[in-house]
C-alpha cells in the first residue's frame, strides 16, 4: 500500500525539464508572431493601395506611368511597407478597356541565427472600363 503510494506522488506534475520545454515552445511561438506581424501589415498597406489605385474614380484614365506614381505616393504614407515599390507592380491593359493591377512581392526577415521567415505575397485589383456613352 505504501508503495503504491509513494508511485502516485512521483507521478504528480510535471518536471522541470517540462516546464522549460513548454516555455520554449511559447517563446518561440511569440518571436515568430512578433517577427510576423509587420510583414501582415505591409500586406494590407499593400493591398490598400491597389484596391485604392482602382475605385478612384477617373482611375480609368491613367496612363501606366500615371498609376506607378500614384501606387508609389501612397506606400510612401505607409509607415510599414519596405519590400514593395512600383516595380512590383503589372499594370496590365484588357481588351474590353479594364486595367488590372497586379502585385507580387517577397518579405523575407531575420528570425534567429542563420534562420529567416519569407513569405510571398500577391495581391490583384480592377480598374473597370470608362462610363459607356
Amino acid at each position: 500500500m505504501q508503495s503504491q503510494q509513494r508511485r502516485l506522488n512521483r507521478q504528480q506534475g510535471m518536471t522541470s525539464i517540462g516546464w522549460l520545454f513548454v516555455i520554449a515552445l511559447i517563446g518561440f511561438f511569440a518571436l515568430l508572431i512578433l517577427k510576423l506581424v509587420p510583414v501582415f501589415m505591409e500586406r494590407y498597406e499593400v493591398i490598400n493601395a491597389v484596391e485604392g489605385i482602382a475605385k478612384e474614380e477617373e482611375a480609368y484614365k491613367y496612363k501606366k506611368r500615371e498609376i506607378r506614381r500614384k501606387f508609389n505616393a501612397r506606400l510612401n504614407l505607409a509607415t510599414a511597407v519596405d519590400n514593395v515599390s512600383s516595380d512590383n507592380l503589372d499594370i496590365t491593359k484588357n481588351d474590353d478597356g479594364s486595367i488590372t493591377l497586379h502585385v507580387k512581392y517577397e518579405a523575407k526577415k531575420h528570425f534567429a541565427g542563420p534562420f529567416y521567415v519569407m513569405a510571398i505575397f500577391e495581391t490583384e485589383a480592377t480598374i473597370p472600363s470608362g462610363p459607356s456613352n
